[in-house]
């Protein structure tokens, strides 16, 4: 399984009611991405200092599973739409999954 990661910042024109427009976006995907196994987002708690505004946690079967969540026609939308207008900065990364790992720990 691979695990995609993507941590943003926000720009000066982020208001929360353009945040909540895109965590309204984030929702609706994976009801229309198949490959998608499981999907959370969530705005940074703050708890420390220098951290990103917000992630999001993408779960999928397999490498090939990437460019069909990242090029789908929904996903494209919301971060043309969506998220491009409120952005700063972003960081991404795709990772191995193992699911057991935690079991195992």
């Amino acid at each position: 399984m691979i695990g995609h990661i993507v941590a943003v910042r926000w720009n000066d024109s982020a208001t929360e009611e353009l945040i909540a427009t895109f965590e309204d976006g984030l929702r609706a995907l994976p009801g229309v991405i198949p490959e998608l196994i499981s999907y959370r987002f969530g705005r940074d708690l703050a708890l420390r200092q220098g951290n990103g505004d917000f992630a999001i946690v993408a779960q999928l079967a397999s490498g090939d599973d990437v460019p069909k969540y990242l090029d789908h026609p929904a996903h494209l939308r919301v971060v043309r739409e969506l998220l491009a207008p409120i952005l700063a900065e972003r960081t991404v990364i795709q990772f191995e999954w193992e699911p057991d790992f935690a079991a195992s720990v």
